[in-house]
């Protein structure tokens, strides 16, 4: 079910969302659970009205849908701001997959410089590596448009749901999923994007701009 549908896929059946007509998102998808399916794709969950139908739905069939949200732990908790249930999210979800697309550093201009001590801070690298730590930045060229940047890379959080499920139960804040999924092993956007600095891969100012994660000071 899409809004509106984009392209004919052979062997889907497919639905437009038509409020003029009578068919919303939350109607069309009462429709098609009562179906009984066995997948169900939905363009995306915006309203308080769509996710409760497409989490109770969860409970006995394969739904697949999008959402807007900073990360993939925050994804879990706008499910509830959007009326999903608690408990219910915590027993239907299977898992998330959040993606952030960053610009790569020109490799025609690319040039290595010594990381700023503010630099070194926002990659949790100690303050001795302070006039040693190198990085990579594009210096501009007709390659790229003098913008320092050329093609894309993505970030991308998996969130699988076997250690939270217990605290996406209880209510528990975006932060809390992604303390207790980072313990058991998912890699964050912010993670990924440090290794992807410190290999030249991208710049500190692009991780800043997808992370938007502000500076701090060691703490003594």
């Amino acid at each position: 079910m899409e809004d509106p549908v984009e392209r004919q896929l052979e062997g889907i059946d497919q639905i437009e969302v038509d409020p003029a007509a009578g068919v919303t998102a939350a109607s069309g998808l009462r429709a098609i659970l009562a179906s009984d399916p066995d997948v169900v794709a939905l363009g995306a969950l915006v309203d308080d009205e769509t996710t409760p139908e497409a989490v109770f739905g969860a409970l006995d069939t394969l739904v697949l849908t999008t959402l807007v949200a900073p990360t993939a732990s925050a994804g879990v908790r706008r499910l509830t701001e959007l009326g999903g249930d608690s408990a219910l999210v915590s027993g239907t979800l299977t898992g998330v997959v959040a993606q952030q697309i960053v610009r790569k550093t020109c490799l025609t201009c690319r040039e290595t410089y010594y990381a700023s001590v503010d630099e070194l801070f926002e990659l949790d690298l100690p303050e001795e590596e302070s006039g040693t730590r190198l990085l990579g930045r594009g210096r501009g060229c007709d390659e790229c448009g003098d913008s320092g940047y050329q093609g894309d890379t993505r970030l991308v959080e998996v969130l699988a749901l076997t250690e939270v499920r217990a605290l996406i139960a209880a209510g528990s804040s975006a932060a809390e999923v992604e303390h207790a999924a980072g313990a058991a092993g998912m890699r964050t956007f912010r993670e990924q994007g440090i290794g992807l600095c410190l290999e030249g891969v991208i710049t500190t100012t692009e991780l800043r701009a997808v992370v938007n994660r502000p500076r701090r000071r060691w703490q003594s």
